[in-house]
């Protein structure tokens, strides 16, 4: 296995694990783990993303709902190293 290989196997096994450190997302009603994060601050504007597994299906149509709120997909990055991140819209 080749070092990208591990990366993307590391991603999956460990950082997207539920009892772990990941997040319940709901994509388009399919319950997928992933990372949920609220990036900006006191100067930036707050942009929530979510970081999934380069397997899972998604669109800029697709509707993300985390803990009960629902947000609208701005824009899916390319996949990296078994990683897709998202860039979420304000909540619905």
């Amino acid at each position: 296995m080749n070092f990208k290989d591990q990366l993307t196997d590391d991603f999956e096994k460990v950082f997207l694990n539920k009892d772990e450190l990941a997040d319940i997302i709901l994509i388009d009603g399919v319950e997928v783990a992933g990372i949920f994060e609220e990036n900006g601050g006191q100067y930036e504007e707050v942009v929530p993303t979510i970081s999934i597994a380069s397997s899972v299906n998604i669109s800029e149509t697709s509707v993300i709902t985390i803990g009960g709120i629902t947000y609208s997909v701005i824009s899916c990055k390319p996949p990296k190293f078994g990683e897709k991140i998202i860039v979420l819209g304000t909540p619905l």
